[in-house]
């Protein structure tokens, strides 16, 4: 590579042609729009930093329990964080009255729980993603069935993740790709 000495550009000895200091843009709005000119890395680099907003510190609300968390900077993949709010474990057997979300089993032993059918078209498409948060066999018996056959329960295999994913579509609760979940009769 070659440094042009009017502009300091660099470019292969081939490349060079009569680039003159007339050539370049240094124009930091690059009004211009000249396809004739080249821009230098300054004027480069400030129009990029005019078109680049930072979001405010601090919190905020997106929908549905999401939150923004930002320290001041640029919010990127990198830099910013979508968290959603994580519900409380349950550690006592009893109904799941969570049609969607997630629901966290939690407790010193396995926990028996019971889950009603999903209502016929207003909970249509809604997914429910039952995750063990203690290492127990946890078992959910679902009232009307599961959809696809004569099972009725769900049992988490006994790690911390295991999880199973419900999808319900016509009234009925249908099993989606799950972690360690077995689905049985009783």
């Amino acid at each position: 590579m070659t440094a042009n000495a009017t502009t300091g550009i660099n470019v292969a000895a081939a490349q060079i042609v009569d680039l003159s200091a007339a050539d370049l843009d240094t124009d930091a709005t690059l009004a211009a729009n000249l396809d004739t000119s080249v821009a230098s890395q300054k004027a480069t680099k400030a129009y990029a930093d005019t078109k680049v907003s930072k979001a405010p510190a601090g919190n905020q609300t997106i929908t549905n329990g999401h939150t923004l968390i930002n320290s001041g900077g640029f919010v990127g993949p990198l830099t910013g964080d979508i968290q959603e709010t994580v519900p409380a474990a349950k550690t006592v057997g009893a109904a799941i009255a969570e049609k969607q979300g997630l629901v966290r089993l939690g407790s010193a032993g396995a926990l028996a729980m019971t889950l009603a059918d999903p209502t016929n078209v207003t909970d249509d498409g809604k997914r429910l993603t039952i995750m063990a948060s203690t290492a127990h066999a946890h078992v959910i018996t679902v009232t009307g069935g599961i959809a696809g056959g004569a099972s009725n329960t769900i049992t988490l295999g006994g790690a911390i993740g295991d999880m199973a994913e419900l999808e319900a579509i016509g009234g009925k609760w249908f099993i989606r790709p799950s972690i360690n979940a077995t689905k049985s009769t009783v």
